[in-house]
């Protein structure tokens, strides 16, 4: 039943993915629909103007969890497909987690080092 839930929460990850990398695509490298010149787009003050946004981190934080959550548990898939005996499945599925944890804890630290940077860029 533990992995049943998994494997639904990583394919409900991967949709979500889809739809809000779709988004962020659009945003940013679309975004001349929208009236934004691609130039101003990629430039420092306009990447720091939208850094300093409250939704803008937001959105990256749930993009970043959802991706990094995606990603950890299909490389714990991949390796566990490996003959390992539980008590290695259950180390594996530790480092795994862990390196996770590791990686969204330095993208937090990253946004909200950003997000309270306001003025100081711009």
């Amino acid at each position: 039943m533990k992995e049943s839930r998994g494997w639904f929460l990583f394919m409900i990850a991967g949709l979500l993915l889809f739809v809000l990398l779709g988004a962020h695509l659009i945003g940013m490298h679309l975004s001349s629909l929208f009236g934004i010149s691609y130039e101003k787009t990629l430039s420092f003050s306009h990447v720091a103007e939208r850094s300093a946004n409250v939704a803008f981190t937001i959105f990256y934080l749930i993009l970043l969890a959802l991706a990094l959550f995606h990603g950890s548990y299909g490389v714990r898939a991949i390796l566990l497909e490996l003959p390992w005996s539980q008590g290695r499945e259950r180390i594996i599925t530790w480092i795994v987690a862990g390196i996770g944890l590791l990686f969204f804890g330095y993208g937090v630290w990253a946004a909200l080092a950003a997000l309270g940077q306001k003025g100081v860029f711009v």
